[in-house]
């Protein structure tokens, strides 16, 4: 785990439903990841030329996404995200180096009675349902050490890990037969919580040192013969995912 002295774990953000800068909330409706930082770059003098309308679309026309996807199979990465409900937004985004650019969000819908709705979405729910998240309601926003334990709770649809960044690692990683593949592939952001990334890429690192010395132990035990065949990886499943 990462050296908790190093985090405010009892920063809670005042709420999600702010008023952002113009230039954020544009940001944030943008479901697919590289048309955000596409949208990013453009807004903040990286690269030059309009921004035109297409690319600020919350989510794209399904004739126009397949184009999109075709150019290269990453620019698919959050396209395919539900719609989300009234009043939803989301609050922490995983996107993962997959072929695909797969992306997992977790969403806060604010109730009439004040409480926060949660729920975990990704881009393959129509095929594997939900993820259960480790609560499903709360009476406001969750301090960065819940959100911590929220992600570290959260159960995949149909698949024995548990936690939505470091178990989903782990679990990559046991398929894969080497912790190295995966060492750089997820990454964590989130608008409300600016250190959570960094608390991520710390617990990933940590995790992948484990993996790596007990790969190094079983290897010395039995002589330095490899293990079984691994399991073979589905292209584009977030039940293992490939790179």
């Amino acid at each position: 785990m990462p050296q908790p002295g190093n985090y405010d774990l009892n920063f809670r953000p005042t709420t999600y439903w702010d008023n952002p800068e113009v230039r954020d909330a544009i940001l944030r409706a943008v479901r697919g990841s590289r048309r955000r930082e596409l949208v990013r770059r453009l807004l903040d003098g990286e690269l030059e030329g309009p921004v035109d309308a297409v690319l600020l679309a919350p989510a794209l026309e399904p004739a126009l996404r397949r184009a999109w996807g075709a150019i290269d199979p990453c620019l698919m990465g959050g396209e395919y995200l539900p719609e989300p409900e009234p009043g939803e937004i989301e609050v922490v985004r995983l996107e993962m180096d997959s072929t695909t650019g797969d992306v997992v969000a977790v969403r806060a819908r604010l109730l009439s009675d004040g409480g926060i709705a949660w729920r975990i979405v990704d881009e393959y729910l129509d095929d594997t349902g939900p993820w259960t998240p480790a609560c499903e309601r709360s009476e406001r926003p969750l301090s960065f050490g819940e959100m911590v334990d929220f992600l570290d709770r959260a159960l995949p649809p149909g698949k024995d890990f548990t936690g939505l960044v470091v178990g989903f690692y782990e679990f990559n990683s046991d398929c894969a037969e080497d912790p190295d593949v995966y060492r750089d592939f997820f990454h964590v952001s989130s608008p409300f919580y600016p250190q959570l990334g960094r608390w991520y890429d710390e617990a990933v690192e940590e995790a992948w040192r484990k993996l790596k010395a007990r790969g190094e132990e079983s290897r010395a035990s039995s002589g330095g013969e490899g293990a079984a065949a691994g399991q073979e990886l589905a292209e584009g499943d977030l039940a293992g995912v490939r790179p």
